[in-house]
This record gives structure tokens, sequence and C-alpha cells, in this order.
């Protein structure tokens, strides 16, 4: 019998290394024990992948955390999306049947809101993933993607949730498509700046 249908452990399928790390079990470790406290020490609500910032007049401004279906054992990869629905055209659009009662980060869109990824606010905004591969990536990518919320995705948000004008987005030159970039090894990007 195959060791896939007997219910065994992955240190018994020969394929596989059982010394490897396991990079998907390393994010999700990383995001519950290191992310998601601090994602609520800035303000935000929620756990898992999905954390809210909530006004009196029932506005979502929104973060979510995307894990890449190119992830793999020895790599997992994530990037953050981000969203701003006012509650009365989110309630409304509900109610004609066009979304979901809750909205998510990467929900279908509503014309009066906005929607974006992390990447997308840095200086040469560029579709920005994050990479775990080993023990030793948590801390680095951990304490990125927080600056980066911190930094960038707060801002935007909580400008959005108060009626406030919204920092300036970077916009990227006309026809250049946002390269992606698989965070740290082929990106360039430095974040906190003086880092």
């Amino acid at each position: 019998m195959s060791p896939l249908n007997r219910g065994s452990s992955r240190a018994d399928i020969p394929c596989m290394d059982p010394d490897a790390a396991d990079a998907p079990v390393l994010l999700a470790e990383m995001l519950r024990t290191s992310v998601a406290p601090a994602l609520r020490e800035l303000g935000l609500r929620g756990s898992g992948q999905s954390y809210r910032l909530t006004n009196a007049g029932g506005d979502h401004a929104l973060l979510g955390i995307q894990k890449s279906v190119a992830s793999s054992r020895s790599a997992a990869l994530l990037t953050v999306n981000l969203a701003y629905f006012p509650g009365a055209d989110w309630d409304a659009a509900h109610a004609a049947g066009q979304v979901a009662a809750r909205p998510t980060a990467s929900a279908r869109w509503i014309p009066s809101g906005w929607q974006t990824r992390i990447g997308l606010l840095v200086d040469e905004p560029h579709d920005h993933w994050l990479t775990v591969r080993s023990p030793a990536d948590v801390s680095v990518v951990s304490a990125h993607l927080l600056a980066l919320v911190r930094d960038l995705a707060l801002p935007q948000l909580t400008a959005r949730l108060t009626g406030a004008t919204p920092p300036p987005v970077p916009v990227a030159p006309a026809g250049d498509r946002p390269r992606v970039c698989p965070w740290p090894e082929l990106c360039g990007l430095r974040w906190p700046p003086d880092a």
C-alpha cells in the first residue's frame, strides 16, 4: 500500500526529505504567533488571514493576507490585499444580490470601493510577494510585513475610514505592468527605507 493511502506522515514518503523545513507550516505559525498579535496591537480586529478596522458608520477597511497557489513545501509566498468599502454601498449591493453579506479584502469590487495590493503602495509599485523558506526567514519576513502594514497600509485604510484624504499612491509609468517580486531574493525593496 502506498504511504499516501495509509495515513502516514510525510517522513514516510521516500521522495520527501524529513529534515526539510515545511514552508507552509512555518508561514502559518508566523501568521499565528507573530503577525496576528502585532496586527491586533496596531488596532486591527480579526484572525488568520482576514483583518478589519471599523467605524460607527459600518464602513469596511480590510486587510487580507493572501497565500500564493504557487507555494510549495519548500517556499511559501504571501502578499497583502487592502480594501475599503462604504458600509451603506456594500449593504445595497448585497441586497441587490451582487456581493456577499460580509466583504473581504479580495472581495468583488463595488464602484465606491477601493482595493489594492501592498506592493502597489511602495515607490516603484510592483506585485510584492514575501517568501518564507526556512525558520531563518520568519523573523525577517514578519518584520518586513508588519512595517509595510504600519507605514503604508494603515495610513491608507484609516484615512478612508475617517473621511480624510488618503496619502498619495505612487503611480507606475503608463503602460508598465507591475513586476512581480518574491521578496527578499529578487526585489530591491528595503522597508523601512533606512534599513
